[in-house]
């Protein structure tokens, strides 16, 4: 029962700590220092849940909190949505970020989605319009 207990720590542990890091990390979109500070608050919060789920001897507790500490954490670096810091590096590897990538390198998805505007759409003479102009 211990090993599902903790099991299920880690899991609404990083379920928590994601959803949060999401929402942080779309608030300083930016904003580099607070990006920063967010980081070490979120270690220093998730290390202080550690230390009291060690203390009361409950492992679910400590092991959601390391769970807590990688969702946040990750979310934030998700939420920011720019690549900064040592994820540059990551996203240099995966290719995730568009301004990393060199020039002439399409993104593979435009030749899925064709040619598409937002608010537009085609008129009788095969031309676009906004879909404000509808008079």
């Amino acid at each position: 029962m211990s090993a599902w207990l903790s099991a299920l720590g880690v899991l609404v542990g990083l379920l928590v700590g994601l959803y949060f890091g999401l929402k942080l990390g779309e608030r300083v979109r930016g904003k580099s220092r607070a990006f920063w500070l967010l980081n070490i608050a979120v270690f220093l919060v998730g290390m202080a849940i550690d230390f009291t789920g060690l203390v009361f001897a409950q492992l679910w507790l400590a092991l959601g909190a390391l769970g807590f500490i990688a969702g946040s954490i990750t979310g934030l670096k998700y939420g920011y949505s720019e690549s900064i810091g040592i994820w540059r590096t990551v996203d240099t590897w995966t290719g995730t970020d568009k301004s990393l990538r060199p020039p002439g390198d399409e993104d593979e998805d435009a030749d899925i989605l064709g040619d598409v505007t937002v608010g537009a759409r085609e008129d009788a003479a095969g031309g676009t319009r906004k879909d404000e102009d509808k008079a």
